[in-house]
Formats: structure tokens, C-alpha cells, sequence
């Protein structure tokens, strides 16, 4: 049943790899990378795909995670490939290197 088509779904995940539309470089803080991830992921948990409108305090309610964690990538820190925008966090989707 899972499979079928006729399904309804609650979300619907992309079937392709998301390509990045921006590049901003130059922060030293990934915290100032937020407005340019709010736009890139479409307001939008990439855990998830919650809305930022459907929280009660809105982009408050989020965070930056960085797929590759900070303890075992600490040059990726402030890397923007390496940053995502999200309301939850999914461990089993954390990319450790070598994966």
C-alpha cells in the first residue's frame, strides 16, 4: 500500500538531488548564512518540509544544521554546501565522511 500510487501523502519529497542556488561565501559565523538558507530550501525543513508559517513564531522555530557535523568536520563549518535549513533533526541523514 505504501507503494501505491492512489495514496495520498502528507508531503511530497523531491525525486531529484537538490541543486544549490546560491553560494554566498565570506561569513564567519554560519549563523549569517540563515537568510540566505531560508530562501534556498524554500522557507521549508529539509527533514521534514514544514513551513516556517506553520509555526507560531515562524523562522524562530529554526535552525541551521550542518550535514556533516561540526565534531568531525570542523573546516566545513562555515561551508555553505554544507549547511541546511531545518526544524528538526534526522540523524540517520547526517553524511559522515566516506559515506
Amino acid at each position: 500500500m505504501e507503494n501505491d500510487p492512489s495514496t495520498p501523502r502528507l508531503f511530497a519529497y523531491p525525486r531529484t538531488v537538490h541543486v544549490r542556488r546560491h553560494g554566498p561565501n565570506g561569513y564567519l559565523n554560519y549563523a549569517d548564512f540563515k537568510p540566505w538558507l531560508r530562501d534556498e530550501f524554500q522557507f521549508r525543513c529539509v527533514y521534514c518540509l514544514c513551513r516556517e508559517r506553520w509555526f507560531p513564531d515562524g523562522n524562530e522555530a529554526f535552525s541551521i544544521d550542518h550535514l556533516q557535523p561540526k565534531s568531525v568536520a570542523s573546516t566545513l563549518v562555515c561551508n555553505y554546501d554544507n549547511l541546511v535549513y531545518a526544524c528538526c533533526h534526522d540523524p540517520d541523514l547526517t553524511i559522515m565522511p566516506g559515506e
